[in-house]
């Protein structure tokens, strides 16, 4: 990686609030060039209904991102199907998969300073036949990570979620420790 390439940004599940997020927090905090891996389509339908003011250009390589502030820079998947909000399907689910699994090739051959996922629906992911729950399993798996943690900031909170099997006294535990 180099300071200069771009964070890559996945749409999440193109029939879910993923998409509406991506686009909002690029309007409302940019600190160094994005890009984002998914359905043009969908991000170019979030951009005209959450940010009509910005463009949604469609690069043939990350390299070609300029980190314009008046656009969204898209990595297009391909068509994926289509996709109606808020419902859960198959397609939703590996177009979702695609992204993720896309941004992380681009982080792990440094074309891209690291990655940033959107909300996913864990059963779209299920209806696609992928066999993992979620953004970690499949991080974990695709990097071959031993350990791994999820982390949330959300604005000035920082949380990290030391397991989903868990109970209570083993959540508090390790956190006191």
């Amino acid at each position: 990686m180099n300071n200069s390439s771009p964070l890559v940004i996945t749409m999440g599940d193109p029939s879910g609030i993923g998409p509406e997020i991506v686009v909002k927090a690029l309007v409302a905090d940019r600190p160094r060039r994005c890009v984002v891996i998914g359905c043009a389509d969908v991000i170019r339908a979030s951009t005209e209904r959450f940010a009509p003011n910005l463009k949604v250009s469609v690069l043939s390589a990350i390299e070609d991102a300029t980190g314009q502030p008046d656009r969204v820079e898209v990595l297009d998947i391909g068509d994926m199907g289509s996709f109606r909000c808020g419902e859960v399907s198959a397609a939703s689910g590996r177009a979702a998969f695609e992204a993720i699994r896309d941004g992380i090739a681009y982080a792990r051959s440094g074309q891209a300073a690291g990655l940033v996922t959107a909300p996913i629906h864990k059963e779209a992911l299920a209806a696609a036949g992928i066999a993992y729950p979620g953004h970690t399993e499949i991080l974990a798996d695709l990097v071959d990570a031993h350990r791994v943690v999820t982390w949330h900031l959300i604005v000035r909170l920082r949380r990290f979620s030391m397991g989903w099997a868990l109970n209570l006294r083993s959540h508090v535990s390790p956190v006191s420790n």
